[in-house]
């Protein structure tokens, strides 16, 4: 194999790092933005899966995690692995946060960080609370 195609298989590599990193990044961000709306509804509904302590623990424990996160200031790792794949392959880098660049980049809506701190927020205390007034099964 030749150089040229050697370092082009590293940044196909690299992309697809990227991309995969971004798939997990976009559902870590549905999981914790929807079950505080999945919840009651599901509750609502009968639907048993929404009361699986695996899956409310594991809720609980990203929306404590994340909330550690912007109380230290401290920017996501998942963020940061990305950017490193972005890097390697040559691609633009995140020039805000994960979430306010694609809100941003989609929405065509201007998004400052006070916008997602509040918005976390407001999820962190709606499932927190939820968690503990409409619990896991045992």
């Amino acid at each position: 194999m030749q150089q040229s195609e050697s370092g082009a298989l590293s940044i196909r590599r690299w992309k697809f790092f990227a991309q995969i990193i971004l798939a997990l990044h976009v559902a870590c961000s549905l999981f914790v933005l929807l079950m505080p709306l999945l919840v009651p509804l599901g509750v609502w509904l009968a639907w048993p899966w929404v009361l699986n302590p695996w899956l409310r623990y594991a809720h609980l424990g990203l929306v404590l995690f994340i909330a550690g996160e912007v109380i230290m200031g401290k920017p996501c790792p998942l963020m940061v692995w990305e950017n490193h794949c972005r890097i390697r392959a040559g691609m633009p880098l995140y020039t805000t946060g994960f979430f306010d660049y694609w809100v941003e980049a989609i929405f065509k809506i201007p998004f400052k960080d006070w916008m997602f701190e509040s918005i976390f927020l407001a999820v962190g205390i709606a499932s927190v609370a939820q968690f503990f007034l409409q619990g896991p099964l045992s």
